[in-house]
């Protein structure tokens, strides 16, 4: 097992910049072991559905546009695995750039079907029309919301009507997106903790405690920032500020 401390000593040379990649590739290997089962998963049912469909179409027992749609939903499956596949085993520089807001939100939303476990709730998102683009990785950026969207399942995870909402609006400077659950908060004794890096209350196994480490600190290198607080009427509240896009070439 991972012993924090030895690791923390051996990378206590490494510049500011190279410490944080490697949280964030340490990170994004504890977050591949959840969505690759789930793509697994998905791929067992596409070939499942193939076997069974194609031999009753053949035989004339499914009729054209039922094959039609299992094909659509087929290629949908087949298109999300191999966005996945092909993101998380890419070896590319996370450089900072123009990222559209809206459409990494979308893509993280539909990648969360993904994660395993899935606690039984209602996961919505909202991106406000004409969103400045703004200063992220959008590979790091999918990431870091990956990991709130994870945070928040495990908060209402064996809740009744439990909900998850992601929403992002534009600010004087920027875009501000939130994340909020509607579990039961943050334990007070742990919440000056939840920054810290490999600190997790779940099981060390399968959690690195990376998450919001390497989310705060991304946001932090990009100009913006990230709070986590709790709601008025309970749950809690990951609001991420990122900075509008400015080239600074063009000035």
């Amino acid at each position: 097992m991972l012993d924090p401390e030895a690791l923390t000593f051996h990378l206590s040379g490494l510049k500011e910049g190279q410490l944080q990649d490697l949280l964030a590739v340490l990170d994004r290997s504890n977050q591949s072991h959840s969505m690759l089962r789930g793509v697994a998963h998905d791929l067992s049912n596409v070939s499942q559905a193939l076997s069974m469909g194609a031999p009753a179409v053949l035989a004339g027992e499914i009729e054209a546009e039922k094959w039609l749609a299992m094909t659509s939903w087929v290629d949908d499956k087949m298109n999300r695995a191999t966005a996945v596949l092909r993101d998380f085993g890419a070896q590319r520089v996370d450089e900072e750039r123009s990222v559209l807001v809206h459409e990494v939100l979308r893509t993280a939303h539909d990648w969360q079907q993904l994660q395993r476990a899935q606690p039984i709730g209602h996961i919505s998102w909202h991106a406000s029309p004409d969103l400045p683009p703004v200063r992220a990785s959008d590979r790091r950026l999918r990431q870091i919301l990956l990991a709130l969207i994870a945070n928040a399942k495990e908060a209402i995870d064996g809740r009744q009507e439990a909900e998850i909402s992601l929403e992002a609006t534009p600010t004087a400077n920027g875009v501000t997106i939130v994340v909020e659950d509607s579990g039961a908060g943050i334990d007070p004794d742990i919440r000056d903790k939840v920054f810290d890096a490999f600190f997790t209350t779940k099981d060390p196994e399968l959690h690195a405690g990376l998450g919001l480490t390497v989310a705060r600190e991304s946001a932090e290198s990009w100009g913006g920032g990230l709070n986590i607080d709790e709601r008025n009427d309970g749950g809690t509240r990951a609001k991420l500020f990122l900075h509008y896009w400015s080239d600074p070439g063009s000035s």
